[in-house]
């Protein structure tokens, strides 16, 4: 429906813009300057590529709270999964050490913020939903007529 592609739209952008404000800050380091084009593909799938897990896990990830559900998915699901992949590539390169935590650090970051404001504009946009439909059914229905 509308809500997963919402979904996985807002993941793909939060991962998207928020890698691109640190690659070009140089807080992490890429390779979007030699290879722009493969840079910009692989990050916006990556994104996409998270938000589909997301959807996947669906009640998995949920928590009492939104904000309780983004970290869950962000530490807990992906954190500790890109950390088990990153974990090799200070052994691999060195010197990519203090890139590595903080590019894991950013990522939980982006994914959590990702989760939140995911949660947070389907209930909205499921609520706006609800309240269209009421309305609608009360003009169907024979609701309050004002020409009385």
């Amino acid at each position: 429906s509308g809500n997963m592609f919402l979904s996985i739209f807002i993941f793909s952008i939060i991962f998207l813009f928020g890698r691109y404000f640190f690659y070009f800050t140089k807080i992490i380091d890429s390779g979007y300057e030699k290879r722009p084009y493969f840079t910009f593909i692989w990050t916006l799938l990556m994104g996409t590529c998270i938000g589909i897990s997301y959807l996947l896990l669906g009640n998995t990830t949920k928590s009492q709270s939104k904000a309780l559900s983004a970290i869950k998915f962000g530490i807990t699901i992906f954190g500790i999964n890109w950390f088990a992949f990153l974990i090799f590539v200070p052994i691999i390169f060195s010197g990519a050490f203090i890139d590595t935590l903080l590019r894991l650090g950013i990522d939980i970051l982006l994914v959590s913020l990702s989760c939140y404001l995911s949660e947070t504009l389907i209930k909205t946009n499921c609520y706006k939903r609800k309240v269209h439909s009421s309305l609608h059914n009360l003009e169907l229905y024979g609701g309050a007529d004002e020409r009385e």
